[in-house]
């Protein structure tokens, strides 16, 4: 799944932005001129807040009251989406918004009309629609607490999301996790906590006059067990190891790689990443290292947009990636693309 068409109005310094991006896009251009907003408006749609609830008045172009703004993406492959028994195309997500009324979200069509259901209403942009593609931020000041966390719009999430739906198509792995699950479960019911749970079950009887009342340890979920992984690292074998969180911002954007790295060697794609200046905190030989990784993680089948002012990032000969980004006071934000 990729990004196949971008149309952005009124979105922070844009005033009207359409581009068709390829696999690779580079966004490169002066301080200011609106790299990260190109970035912002296609993590406000795809990213982890509610699109909606995300916008703020500032987010308006010249924060002007009376203008309303729009972003749309067109995927290169529809989604399908089962309403009520019925499989429905959807091509493309469409966030309308104002500073009054805030956000509206709708699915499109190719030809951007929103798409009708069975009952001839417009289909409505869930969570669950909206959570087939996706996007994942990896913002320049490289919070390891979030790029580590393990929810969908990580890297990280991803791949635990993928190893725990390997894990749970092997039944017998599955009937030993919960078999040794009751055990963990049962010894946990110590004295003190049995104690507990007669005093409260006797008192919740007798309130309510319930039959029966109990206190159950809530079933476990394989993947709730994979989430709670912590990256620990030790300089050497005379110091103790310690959490990854600890560590500085240039050993933080290493994990981001390796991380990255990580997603390519399991051979996964169909991710849309978000970065902000890969370059940070890094030396020029990992520049160029994390700069070849983009490139093969876009061959395999993943959508890469980033900001970048390191000339590590940007290939002349791979001129199609590169997107000169710029900003007139008339115009807005605009990018001009090489074909």
């Amino acid at each position: 799944m990729a990004l196949q068409r971008i149309v952005i109005e009124n979105f922070r310094s844009i005033k009207n932005l359409e581009f068709e991006p390829p696999m690779l896009t580079a966004l490169i251009g002066r301080n200011n001129v609106g790299k990260s907003n190109i970035l912002g408006a296609i993590e406000l749609l795809l990213g982890e807040k509610w699109p909606s609830y995300a916008i703020k008045e500032e987010d308006i172009h010249n924060h002007d009251e009376h203008l309303t703004g729009k972003i749309e993406l067109y995927f290169d492959t529809p989604i399908v989406h089962t309403y009520y028994g019925e499989d429905i195309q959807v091509n493309g997500f469409r966030l309308e918004f104002d500073a009054i009324n805030g956000g509206n979200l709708s699915c499109i069509d190719g030809n951007g009309r929103a798409v009708v259901t069975q009952y001839k209403k417009p289909l409505p942009l869930s969570n669950t629609i909206r959570n087939k593609v996706p996007g994942v931020l990896v913002s320049v000041n490289r919070d390891l607490s979030k790029i580590l966390s393990a929810n969908q719009w990580t890297i990280l999430g991803k791949i635990l999301k993928d190893i725990s739906e390997e894990f749970q198509n092997d039944q017998q792995k599955l009937d030993e996790f919960n078999h040794k699950m009751e055990e963990a479960t049962a010894i946990l019911r110590i004295n003190l906590f049995e104690d507990l749970e007669n005093i409260i079950v006797e008192s919740v009887k007798k309130l309510t006059g319930f039959h029966k009342a109990s206190i159950k340890f809530k079933e476990p979920h394989v993947l709730s067990h994979y989430k709670n992984l912590r990256l620990m690292v030790q300089e050497s074998e005379d110091y103790e190891e310690f959490s990854a969180l600890e560590m500085g911002a240039g050993i933080q954007s290493s994990i981001v790689i390796a991380l990255l790295n990580a997603y390519k060697e399991l051979k996964r794609s169909g991710a849309i990443l978000l970065i902000e200046e890969p370059e940070v905190y890094l030396h020029p030989h990992a520049r160029r290292y994390f700069y070849s990784l983009l490139k093969e993680l876009a061959e395999q089948g993943n959508q890469i947009f980033y900001t970048t002012h390191s000339p590590e990032f940007v290939d002349l000969s791979n001129y199609e990636s590169i997107a000169i980004v710029k900003k007139t006071p008339n115009e807005g934000t605009k990018i001009k693309q090489a074909k």
